[in-house]
């Protein structure tokens, strides 16, 4: 719209072609806004009348304005359209806390979709190369023994340990030996493995160390507020 009017009034000389304007980056971030707009309307329109209240301003004005900046991904907005929703539902009265809208920022996508899927609790291995003691991989989550590692779960491991979300505990290991063998028989053992053996020669070996991660408090509430389907464990 702000092409046509340069158009109209002489700023620019070439009017835009609709489709080149559809494509740009600035066109595409305006569309996300919109979508996180009716997002958020459907979302509060849900609520039960009865259960209906005026959202926290101090907490709706930062959040739109942090959203207009992190609204280009699916899963972040709906992180704020939940949290949004559930500062105008008394249901949630109590659990919805200033600091989560600042919290969105801090997540990536990648960060949105992991929080999601973890298990209350679960268990982490680090892979150490000796005899250097040097670490190769570390808090390396498998959600089973078929699951190949991805890279990335690692830092948002550990950027959820940064936000309060998790509390990690490193050689502490979980009840229950099965757990755990999942990361001997994955293929990142066998990589860390083939690295020791080039690095040491035939001294070159790989020694696992299990640890954990369980949600706190804080963790599960946040959880809770901006995806309604984790609920609390007590």
């Amino acid at each position: 719209e702000q092409k046509l009017k340069d158009y109209k009034s002489g700023k620019i000389a070439n009017k835009p072609k609709v489709e080149l304007v559809m494509k740009s980056p600035s066109f595409i971030h305006a569309l996300n806004l919109n979508i996180l707009r009716n997002k958020i309307l459907n979302k509060i329109m849900s609520i039960p009348q009865k259960k209906k209240k005026e959202p926290d301003l101090s907490l709706i004005g930062p959040l739109l304005k942090d959203a207009e900046y992190y609204s280009d991904s699916e899963i972040i907005r709906e992180l704020y359209a939940n949290l949004v929703a559930a500062s105008a539902n008394k249901d949630y009265d109590g659990k919805v806390h200033l600091v989560f809208s600042s919290i969105i920022k801090q997540i990536s996508p990648h960060d949105a979709a992991l929080l999601i899927r973890l298990p209350h609790q679960g268990p982490l291995a680090s892979y150490f190369m000796m005899p250097g003691f040097e670490v190769l991989y570390e808090d390396v989550y498998l959600e089973d023994e078929n699951d190949e590692y991805n890279f990335a779960n690692t830092p948002s491991i550990q950027n959820f340990e940064r936000l309060g979300f998790l509390e990690l505990g490193r050689r502490v290991q979980l009840c229950g030996k099965d757990l755990y063998k999942r990361f001997e028989k994955n293929k990142i053992y066998q990589d860390a493995e083939n690295r020791a053996k080039e690095i040491y020669g035939d001294s070159g070996s790989v020694v696992l160390q299990s640890g954990y991660f369980i949600f706190t408090k804080f963790g599960q509430v946040f959880r809770e507020v901006c995806n309604p389907s984790v609920k609390l464990t007590n």
